[in-house]
This record gives structure tokens, C-alpha cells and sequence, in this order.
């Protein structure tokens, strides 16, 4: 097993919220491509979260056993396949994982993806996401007028499909300013290797939609061509 361990003194009221949030999520969650959450409790001043054990590592390790780069075969079938069916699972309960990138996706020792780390996630029936929160490379642009929906998830799953086929995320450092501030302005996509297909460019391109509403939904998104295929 792996200890997660928050020693609650040392934390804020907003984080110490944000972990007892993390633990009431996490403990809903029962599904095979989930990094269970065994057990919790106290001890004196400490919170203890008792996880699975993922025997293989990071998806950054994986690619480094498969030689740097994933073919897109390898990609769908061992990361995004199951990724969108873990996001479908918590977007069916209104919650939204908020930090999908290559650290927080596990596998097993036989290739069985691992989803972990739900200490932004949110559940949208109890509470409006509006803290901008997640890792930057992944993160969704900012819409100041609106509360995050589960379409954040959407945009990370684009960056970290460029990432894969690619080899870097597309947008170091976060994504880039509009071109303009007319109400047609859009973010100019990031290129591609020829050597990666019309269909996984296509996945790609919507995911990273600049409005949330235009971004597809995860049940579309398994449906999407490049995944069926």
C-alpha cells in the first residue's frame, strides 16, 4: 500500500477543506481503472490515506519502456480508452477530476491504467468549481465570467494526447493568449508530426476548443473516430 499523509496543522482552512473534500470524493469511488482508497484515519494530528500500491509507475515510465513515444494504437488502447472511461464514470456523478496529466496516470505491473490523485477534484452537485486550480501545462484557459464544468477534464485529455504522440505538451507554461479580443478570436492549435494521423489531430483539435461549450462531452468523445478505431 502507499500512505498519503496531511498533517493537519500545518494546513489552511481552505486546504485542510480541500483534503477533507479529496477524502469524501475519493471514498465514493469504486471503479477498476481507480486507484482505490483502502482505508482512512486519524492519528493525533495526522490524516492518513491508505492507497493501492500501482507496481509500474507513471505514465512518463511507461513511454520510456515503450522507447520515448507511444504509437497511436498503444495510445488509445492503453491510455485513452481507459482514461475516457474513468472520466465518463466521474463525469456520470457530476464530478471532475481537475488534474489529468502523465503523473497522476498509473499502471499495473500487466498495463492496466490507474487513475490517482483526487485532491482538486470536485463534485459539481455540491459545489461550483471556480478556483483556477491543476497543473499549468494542462490547465484549461481561465473564463473569469464562469464556474468550471467537467469540460476542464476535456481540454487536459487533449493536451496530454498531443503529448503522447508528440513527445511535449502544446502549450508549455500554459496555453496562449486569444489572438484578439473580438468574439471570433481563437488560439492558434499547436502543429503536428506528419506522421501523426487526420484522426488524432481531429481528437486533439476539439478537445482544445477555446470555449468550454464547444469542447465535446467524455460520452462524445468515446464515440470519436479516432478511439473507435
Amino acid at each position: 500500500v502507499v500512505l498519503k499523509i496531511y498533517t493537519l496543522s500545518s494546513l489552511s482552512d481552505f486546504l485542510r477543506n480541500q483534503v477533507l473534500r479529496e477524502l469524501d470524493i475519493h471514498s465514493r469511488l469504486d471503479h477498476p481503472h481507480v486507484v482505490q482508497l483502502l482505508a482512512a484515519f486519524r492519528e493525533g494530528d495526522k490524516l492518513v490515506l491508505v492507497l493501492e500500491y500501482v507496481r509500474g509507475g507513471s505514465l512518463d515510465r511507461a513511454r520510456r519502456k515503450l522507447g520515448g513515444r507511444m504509437s497511436e494504437q498503444q495510445a488509445v488502447e492503453l491510455v485513452m480508452a481507459p482514461l475516457l472511461r474513468t472520466l465518463q464514470y466521474l463525469h456520470t456523478r457530476a464530478i471532475v477530476h481537475r488534474d489529468i496529466k502523465p503523473e497522476n496516470l498509473l499502471f499495473t505491473s500487466d498495463w492496466k491504467l490507474k487513475v490517482c490523485d483526487y485532491g482538486v477534484s470536485v463534485c459539481l452537485s455540491e459545489e461550483r468549481a471556480v478556483t483556477r486550480t491543476g497543473s499549468r501545462d494542462y490547465m484549461a484557459p481561465n473564463n473569469a465570467q464562469l464556474a468550471y464544468t467537467t469540460a476542464v477534464d476535456i481540454w487536459s485529455v487533449g493536451v496530454l494526447t498531443y503529448e503522447i504522440l508528440v513527445g511535449f505538451t502544446p502549450f508549455p507554461g500554459g496555453p496562449p493568449p486569444l489572438d484578439d479580443t473580438s468574439p471570433n478570436a481563437s488560439r492558434r492549435l499547436p502543429n503536428f508530426p506528419s506522421c501523426v494521423s487526420a484522426d488524432a489531430r481531429a481528437f486533439v483539435a476539439t478537445c482544445l476548443s477555446d470555449a468550454p461549450g464547444d469542447r465535446p462531452t467524455i460520452f462524445e468523445l468515446l464515440k470519436h473516430r479516432w478511439v473507435q478505431s
